[in-house]
């Protein structure tokens, strides 16, 4: 089975390199201590040391974790600082995280979301995996989840919804949320999101 992964030609983010060099320069451009960081997303101090000095991979709940405690998207705090204050995001030049844990991949699809306040990105989710994310990171941000290809089971907090290809799905006020693929193919699908 291929994995419908971005193009060899797509810059893939290095994990956990740039990401331990993009996480150091956003605490300390915070003025932050590590401690002060591991408190505001919820992990051991320990696990921020290790991250930064990239000895760790981050997960995707990891990611959406340090995203609330910034007040940043996921997709800003894996952007690469020089795809900042561009208009057009070629798809060669679009930076591609992956979580080693889920093995789910996330393209940065939209141009300089942090200029415009929306971003778009295209998720791949392998059969049988699922990524969770806390309430904290959906609570400056409206949410559209689009499913391209395959089926996605969304569980907002007490709440399930089981979307196919074609289905469009709103993320309500903030809460828990899982995206699963509990079946045997790819689930592809296209997150849009505005800040409040």
């Amino acid at each position: 089975m291929n994995e419908p992964f971005a193009s060899k030609a797509t810059k893939t983010t290095a994990v956990p390199q740039s990401f331990a060099e993009r996480l150091l320069k956003l605490r300390k451009d915070a003025g932050w201590s590590r401690q002060h960081l591991a408190g505001l997303a919820g992990v051991s101090q320990g696990m921020i040391n290790k991250l930064e000095r990239g000895q760790s991979s981050p997960t995707m709940e990891m990611v959406g974790k340090l995203s609330a405690a910034f007040g940043m998207t996921v997709s800003e705090i894996v952007a690469q600082p020089e795809m900042a204050e561009l208009r057009v995001a070629r798809q060669t030049d679009r930076a591609t995280f992956f979580d080693p844990e889920t093995r789910l991949s996330r393209e940065t699809v939209s141009p300089d979301g942090s200029n415009t306040g929306m971003d778009v990105t295209k998720v791949v989710l392998p059969p049988h995996a699922e990524a969770e994310f806390p309430a904290e990171a959906y609570t400056f941000i409206n949410q559209l989840i689009w499913v391209l290809e395959g089926d996605l089971t969304i569980v907002c907090g007490p709440e399930t919804e089981v979307l196919g290809a074609g289905d469009c799905m709103s993320l309500g006020p903030p809460t828990p949320v899982t995206f699963r693929n509990p079946t045997d193919r790819y689930a592809i699908y296209a997150v849009i999101v505005r800040r409040r």
